[in-house]
């Protein structure tokens, strides 16, 4: 798969001090029961945790609390899943992680909507799926990584149903700590 981190580069300048962006990817990794996509590991060692595009949280895995992090997340958005698909089997046309092909949230909105792994394959094949629990929405976008995803959105090459326009339009960045970066900070 490319490498879209240069190309990400320019639209999310990196903040001069990342936050929750130190700790052990092999513990991490032991943790989940599997390596993550390379792009992800380098996002989180560059920016840290914070917000993209205006709206998504990208989930860490070295939270500054034990409650702030991605496996805590994890849990959080599959008990989510799982009392909608215990109701309502049909809703979602996905399993859940750790099946083969089963969904990993890594980010998540304001609005309700989670950004996912679909877990098929090596970590760095693994692709985007947008899902909205309230709406019933799910949409997969094949061939998209993690960073892949993100300038496909930031640069209008890619339109989702799930995302505001008013969010793609807005000048792209990444949120640390309540300020934006910028590109005199990186």
């Amino acid at each position: 798969m490319p490498d879209y981190l240069n190309e990400f580069r320019t639209f999310f300048p990196q903040p001069s001090e990342p936050i929750e962006n130190k700790g052990s990817w092999r513990q991490v990794e032991d943790e989940l029961g599997t390596p993550l996509p390379s792009d992800y590991k380098q996002f989180i060692d560059e920016y840290g945790r914070g917000i993209l595009l205006n709206l998504f949280w990208v989930f860490t895995p070295f939270p500054s609390s034990p409650t702030g992090g991605v496996l805590t997340a994890i849990d959080e958005i599959f008990a989510g899943y799982r009392i909608v698909s215990d109701t309502h089997s049909d809703i979602c046309p996905y399993k859940l992680f750790p099946h083969d092909g089963g969904l990993l949230p890594f980010a998540q909105s304001d609005n309700g909507d989670e950004l996912h792994w679909l877990t098929k394959g090596q970590p760095d094949d693994w692709h985007v799926v947008m899902s909205n629990l309230s709406a019933m929405a799910f949409h997969e976008y094949e061939g998209c990584s993690f960073s892949k995803f993100m300038c496909e959105i930031a640069s209008g090459r890619l339109k989702s149903p799930l995302i505001p326009e008013r969010f793609v339009s807005a000048s792209p960045r990444f949120m640390l700590k309540g300020r934006y970066s910028s590109a005199s900070e990186g």
